[in-house]
């Protein structure tokens, strides 16, 4: 990033957005036209013998052009069907929709609206939707055919080959190449969850099958599935606690069964008892010297969900929580380094943070300074009512390093550390700040813009490793 900006440049770039405006207006009249119609639940289901077969669920949803939607199931084939939610919806984004809730079979959720991340994968003929009903927060995350002429079934197996990553029509469709939206797919109902694939975050308990059992693992380790990438975190300790997520395993980690050996030959990554509350993972070692994984043989890794230690659960919390505001501490949120200021030219350094204040389209800057400088290292703050977190993207998007410790508000202007430094905040927007330091000699001002979508930390590091190299 270039350390001498010149104020008039910023000035000059604030220019209206109305052809974007326009173009953006347009992108979502047609998201909306693609969701209008009607939508069957589906998912698939793992027979005893170890097969798949596609269940369609006998819930209906029903996007009206008219902005008016409805939301219908039946209870048994000789029961009549039933409204449970009715009401308005509209496109927000081209990923997003909100549902008014007129009319609901629970009557705490009358009257408010739900947000829903929707992803089109193929075309507009199946509809994934992820969103947490209003006060509640279990993430929900659904898959839905559309009603139409042709061969429903075989649309969903596709989808799911897609989704799963196994072989479909004679082509081998490899994992992680599908570009899925990363959330954790968990439902309101165990028995509705889309695969039996460990989707969540799980700490490893024990390992077997070297010299000795290592129960329970004595360090702090988790493995974070999801559909697109499978990540590993790492408390490191230390008095502010840091971490480190990175990208350890080649493919996602989806439900395989423990399989025969008899083929010798077959050394492939097996998952088997899984479920939303564990999972074994069986991979071939050929690790020489090791304490814990056996030499040319089998080694066990076994995985439980919420066992957090202490120092990992505000983690977990903030990777899995989508970005948050408090209307009386504006600091509260997620936030994303956008660029730092050195000196400006012809611009004293007291009252440059005034001059920025007069530009009108600070996002639009801060988004343009964020496309022309791809190399700069993703960087993120993240403010709770009584943690702070750092987390940096490092060797090019393959680990993220983090830390966070307790931290003391003063009022909306600065903060103190535990060890009493203080740092003031200098506001230039209500979603945007500077934040003064001294180098050396040097005084740099590092500016952070608030991440205003839906998505959690965890989907936005997922897309970061997706989108860098991946491991060998």
């Amino acid at each position: 990033m270039k350390t001498r900006i010149l104020v008039a440049t910023l000035l000059m770039l604030a220019l209206p957005m109305t052809a974007k405006n326009k173009k953006d207006g347009n992108k979502f009249a047609e998201q909306k036209q693609r969701l209008t119609g009607i939508w069957q639940q589906c998912l698939p289901m793992t027979t005893n013998d170890g097969g798949r077969q596609i269940r369609f669920l006998p819930h209906f949803k029903i996007l009206s052009s008219d902005g008016t939607f409805c939301n219908m199931s039946q209870a048994s084939s000789v029961a009549p069907a039933a409204l449970f939610a009715t009401g308005e919806w509209r496109i927000t984004s081209d990923s997003t929709f909100v549902e008014h809730l007129a009319t609901n079979a629970n009557s705490v959720y009358e009257g408010k609206d739900n947000e829903l991340t929707f992803r089109l994968p193929m075309g507009n003929q199946v509809l994934e939707v992820f969103y947490t009903m209003p006060g509640d927060t279990r993430r929900i995350r659904e898959a839905w055919i559309r009603v139409q002429e042709g061969d429903a079934v075989a649309i969903a197996q596709k989808y799911f080959e897609r989704l799963n990553g196994i072989q479909s029509d004679g082509n081998n469709t490899l994992r992680n190449q599908q570009n899925l939206i990363i959330e954790e797919p968990q439902g309101s109902d165990e028995n509705l969850s889309l695969t039996e694939n460990p989707r969540g975050i799980y700490k490893l308990m024990a390992i077997k099958g070297g010299r000795q059992d290592i129960d329970p693992y004595p360090h702090d380790v988790y493995k974070i599935c999801t559909d697109s990438v499978t990540m590993r975190m790492t408390m490191l300790g230390g008095p502010n606690k840091m971490f480190r997520i990175d990208h350890s395993d080649p493919e996602v980690l989806n439900y395989t069964g423990e399989r025969s050996e008899a083929d010798k030959t077959d050394k492939s990554v097996r998952i088997f008892d899984s479920n939303a509350e564990r999972f074994t993972l069986k991979w071939w070692s050929m690790l020489q010297n090791s304490a814990y994984y056996p030499y040319n043989n089998w080694g066990y890794e076994y995985y439980e969900s919420g066992k957090y230690s202490e120092a990992a659960k505000p983690i977990a919390e903030v990777l899995t929580s989508a970005p948050a505001r408090d209307p009386n501490n504006p600091l509260i949120g997620t936030w994303q380094y956008a660029l730092k200021i050195e000196k400006i030219e012809e611009t004293g350094q007291d009252n440059w943070i005034e001059e920025l204040k007069k530009v009108d389209n600070m996002k639009d800057i801060l988004a343009y300074f964020r496309q022309t400088e791809p190399g700069e290292p993703k960087q993120y703050q993240v403010y709770t009512p009584s943690h702070f977190f750092t987390m940096r993207m490092l060797d090019n998007m393959k680990e993220m390093m983090g830390a966070y410790d307790n931290v003391i508000y003063n009022g909306k202007e600065s903060v103190t550390a535990p060890g009493g430094e203080v740092m003031e905040i200098h506001w230039l927007t209500d979603d945007a700040f500077a934040i003064k330091q001294q180098m050396g000699n040097k005084v740099l001002y590092r500016i952070w813009e608030r991440v205003t979508d839906n998505d959690s930390m965890l989907s936005r590091i997922g897309r970061h490793f997706l989108n860098g190299n991946k491991p060998k």
